[in-house]
């Protein structure tokens, strides 16, 4: 009795897939993902977070990886009924623990706090070294040492007890300076746990500024268009 035509032509397309790509991903799929997953976390590391250019490219990656996953799924579960497959199908299992592992960090904001962590003391030496002003209504600028902890820093101002410190944005950090929508970003020094408003930061009165809780009276700020 003969079998049915198209499922034996699905059958004959997926023995050609099969023959045709890897039972499951290798080194340097696994590779690439861990070096674009290691920008991202830098890139999280730093107040202004990802930059939108390291966004779109990784968000590319990780689709395009997503893709090449499940086809070879899809492989060695063919090849698997047809008795072909070589290796067994644990392999497909590191990029997804390493996702679950990646998510966790991003939602922890583990990048972030681990970086602070080695900085504040840096952080609390400049809110204690921080000049009063003549006229506590006026912001008053001054200098900071060029980095503290892993952080390269810009300037610094105080606005009363306040204390705003801004820090650089790079490529080195993760992130692409003036890329999208971010201006400026840093920590501030709130001793009262109040976010100011007016926003000191709001330098041209079209930003939005966002402050996230980092440990004691410091908080992560960053403005957006």
């Amino acid at each position: 009795m003969g079998g049915d035509p198209a499922l034996e032509g699905q059958l004959q397309r997926g023995g050609e897939l099969a023959r045709t790509l890897p039972e499951s991903p290798g080194w340097p799929f696994h590779l690439v993902l861990a070096v674009v997953g290691a920008l991202w976390l830098a890139g999280t590391s730093v107040p202004g977070g990802v930059g939108l250019l390291l966004f779109t490219y990784s968000g590319l990656v990780f689709l395009a990886a997503a893709l090449v996953w499940g086809v070879c799924l899809l492989r060695w579960v063919i090849a698997r009924a047809r008795h072909e497959a070589t290796r067994r199908g644990w392999r497909f299992l590191v990029a997804p623990l390493g996702g679950a592992i990646f998510l966790s960090a991003l939602m922890l904001d583990v990048p972030l706090e681990a970086r602070w962590s080695l900085a504040q003391p840096g952080f609390d030496r400049i809110a204690e070294a921080a000049p009063r002003a003549p006229d506590l209504d006026e912001p008053v600028a001054f200098e900071v040492p060029a980095a503290v902890g892993t952080y390269r820093l810009e300037r610094a101002l105080r606005v009363k007890d306040d204390i705003f410190v801004y820090v650089r944005s790079g490529l080195r950090d993760g992130v692409v300076s003036g890329a999208g929508f971010l201006l400026d970003s840093g920590f501030a020094y709130l001793p009262t746990g109040q976010m100011p408003a007016p926003n000191p930061v709001d330098e041209g009165g079209f930003e939005k500024v966002h402050y996230r809780h980092v440990g004691g009276n410091w908080y992560a700020w960053s403005a957006h268009w």
